[in-house]
């Protein structure tokens, strides 16, 4: 399976087509990437949830009918920036950081507007005791002073519930690019560093142990040619620009720490170059 809308590059990429980033194709293959980024940056995080913010407040008309609250109508993406501030300051007070994934979905059943949020949660300082949300309650339906605009649901995340819950987020998001409502719909996330630097860490060391270079995922994968046929197949995803700083960044890095000073299967690259890029996106 292959792009179905490839872009012609010209001069960039040696002339060879990029990916469009819409087909279902390129849906897919942004959704498992990021299923597995999430995976990663939750598996180095002390708690992970899933969030589901709300928006209450409706009122009745003079006309005796429900008012949907205009918050649940269309995203309003200043709520998103005040939460993630609060999150932050409450950090600082009581010692943990606090990472996130969030994009916005309307509701399927009333088309009410609402927000999924995965949040990673780590210690600032391992020797000092955290204060984390209250999320760690598990109590459904429970009002949080981060999110003064409705009901917070919150749900543990834990090894493959966190891959399929980053998948379902990234699809969402996804989706919304698709039918051209990706201004309403943009997901927000940490940038500094990315999210799922781990999974890049862990690929390059892997590499440069085996003494590769490669600037892709290789996913193994089920086929299914009929109701009786199955067989395995490798799917490679390429990293994306920042991804590929990254991932070059770590490899540099992990090879002289494996392999000191024998060359390396990616001459083209200066590694002096690579040693002050930032790792984020």
């Amino acid at each position: 399976m292959a792009c179905k809308s490839p872009i012609e590059a010209g001069t960039f990429k040696n002339d060879v087509p990029i990916n469009c980033g819409t087909c279902e194709y390129c849906i897919a293959r942004n959704q498992r990437i990021w299923a597995l980024r999430i995976q990663a940056e939750a598996a180095a995080s002390e708690f992970t949830y899933f969030l589901t913010l709300t928006y209450g407040g409706d009122t009745i008309g003079c006309d005796g009918k429900p008012v949907t609250n205009p918050d649940a109508i269309y995203p309003n993406y200043e709520h998103i920036d005040k939460f993630t501030k609060a999150l932050a300051n409450a950090g600082r007070k009581r010692n943990f950081k606090a990472r996130y994934v969030i994009v916005g979905e309307f509701g399927k059943a009333k088309g009410r507007f609402h927000w999924h949020a995965i949040i990673f949660l780590t210690k600032r300082d391992p020797d000092k005791p955290a204060f984390y949300p209250q999320w760690m309650l598990e109590v459904d339906e429970l009002e949080q002073p981060f999110w003064p605009h409705g009901f917070t649901h919150a749900k543990l995340l834990y090894g493959k519930n966190a891959y399929a819950h980053g998948s379902y987020i990234k699809k969402t998001a996804y989706y919304a690019l698709k039918e051209q409502t990706a201004d309403a719909l943009k997901m927000r996330r940490s940038k500094q560093p990315m999210i799922g630097w781990q999974l890049l860490a862990l690929k390059a060391e892997e590499d440069a142990k085996a003494g590769r270079f490669q600037e892709y995922f290789v996913v193994n994968e089920v086929m299914e040619d009929g109701p009786k046929t199955r067989r395995p197949k490798q799917n490679r995803f390429p990293l994306e620009p920042a991804q590929k700083t990254a991932y070059r960044r770590f490899f540099v890095a992990a090879w002289r720490q494996q392999r000191g000073n024998d060359d390396w299967p990616m001459p083209s690259i200066n590694p002096a170059m690579l040693q002050y890029q930032p790792i984020s996106e």
